[in-house]
């Protein structure tokens, strides 16, 4: 299941590094600072010792999608910062332009996951699926 979910995550960091962010907002995304594969400063160590959230949204730079994870370049008060983030270390994310997000869960927990969907402005009462396509994220 986890592999699953990272490949959703991974093809919508493909589509950034090629075309950009399509369109504002971007992509949230929640990971656990204790994994020993994540690459942080020391200084934004001490800020977010166990967890991190991080956007991808207006201002980052130097995408570069991998196999085990994603490098990236963001900027905390002014100070540009080079981030590694492995997808095992992936706690949660939300690509706010498919309104579609996914709690990931960690070794031990259940493995019962299931889509994080908004409800729609059309119909605030009702709780609604959304499918979505891969190829709603491709460029054509």
């Amino acid at each position: 299941m986890q592999n699953a979910l990272f490949g959703v995550f991974r093809e919508a960091l493909d589509i950034v590094q090629m075309d950009g962010m399509p369109r504002v907002p971007g992509i949230v995304v929640d990971f656990d600072l204790t994994n020993p594969e994540v690459v942080i400063s020391p200084r934004l160590q001490d800020l977010y010792q166990k967890e991190m959230t991080i956007v991808l949204e207006h201002w980052f730079e130097d995408l570069e999608v991998k196999e085990e994870g994603f490098w990236v370049t963001l900027n905390f008060n002014d100070i540009p910062e080079r981030l590694f983030v492995p997808y095992l270390s992936i706690i949660y994310f939300f690509d706010q332009n498919a309104n579609i997000g996914f709690q990931i869960p960690r070794y031990g927990q259940s493995s019962d996951v299931s889509p994080i969907v908004e409800l729609s402005e059309e119909a605030p009462s009702q709780t609604t699926d959304k499918v979505v396509s891969l190829d709603d994220f491709r460029t054509k």
